[in-house]
């Protein structure tokens, strides 16, 4: 090889030029992404309110940063009142609320309420579920329909399998018919 062809740029190249046109296309990317993202392109579909979001994030970060206390956001509260819910009561008196959606008893995967009886009913149908009197492998229970009518039932006990569980907006949530007081039902 001669001087002349060990000294031809990188840029004359095929690697150099598939480099180069690589480093163009990320820009380009990076840059539109970054303008969209921001809002420099107009709005992202289907996301007509990020303008009053933005402006909640940015007051809560305020009232934080001055407070020292995270402000509830009123959005959120109100979608999580409206939504159908559980409110869970514990022995010791402790409530949590769950959502209806995704609430189930322990070890069944369906929205009913399984009396050891064989007997199942459907949660949509129960106002309340009320301990009785709890005992070594069982719990007998009071159960309230929606229409009024009160039936008496047991539920197992003793192990972790019974219990009940789901959600609410700070995670997951179960508790064994053991440590169960009350299930109120809210339609």
């Amino acid at each position: 090889m001669d001087d002349a062809e060990k000294k031809s740029g990188f840029w004359t190249s095929l690697p150099g030029i598939l480099t180069g046109v690589a480093a163009l296309i990320t820009a380009v990317g990076g840059l539109t992404l970054g303008l969209y993202q921001s809002g420099g392109l107009g709005a992202k579909h289907g996301d007509a309110g990020s303008a009053t979001r933005s402006g909640i994030s940015s007051e809560k970060a305020s009232t934080e940063a001055s407070s020292g206390q995270p402000k509830a956001d009123p959005a959120r509260s109100n979608q999580v009142e409206s939504r159908p819910s559980v409110v869970v009561t514990a022995r010791d008196g402790s409530e949590t609320t769950l959502f209806a959606d995704n609430f189930h008893q322990t070890a069944q995967y369906d929205t009913q309420l399984h009396l050891l009886s064989g007997q199942a009913i459907a949660f949509d149908n129960i106002r309340s579920i009320e301990i009785s009197k709890s005992f070594s492998d069982h719990a007998q229970v009071n159960i309230t329909l929606v229409d009024g009518r009160t039936i008496e039932g047991s539920l197992g006990a003793g192990s972790s399998i019974y219990g009940f569980g789901g959600e609410n907006e700070l995670g997951n949530f179960s508790i064994t018919v053991d440590h169960l007081k009350r299930i109120v039902f809210r339609h």
